[in-house]
């Protein structure tokens, strides 16, 4: 599935949450060097953290959500 799909499917499913979220920035956070594209170390490095940036946290970032969104749906399945 290309980035610009996934975003097309972030934005029916939360257009208030995803709506600045653009196929680049979503592009950049997958590993393509492979044989099959995975999301990159850097990116799997900062769900673990949270995706939280240094100082003062105002905002929940993209991965967080994703990452419980995940997790809900493990458990369903």
């Amino acid at each position: 599935m290309s980035p610009a799909e996934i975003v097309k499917i972030l934005h029916t499913t939360n257009w208030k949450f995803f709506k600045k979220l653009a196929p680049q920035t979503l592009g950049a956070w997958i590993d393509r060097s492979g044989k099959v594209p995975r999301w990159s170390d850097a990116t799997l490095r900062r769900v673990e953290k949270g995706n939280k940036p240094g100082g003062l946290t105002t905002r929940v970032g993209i991965l967080v959500w994703t990452q419980n969104l995940c997790e809900e749906l493990q458990a369903h399945f």
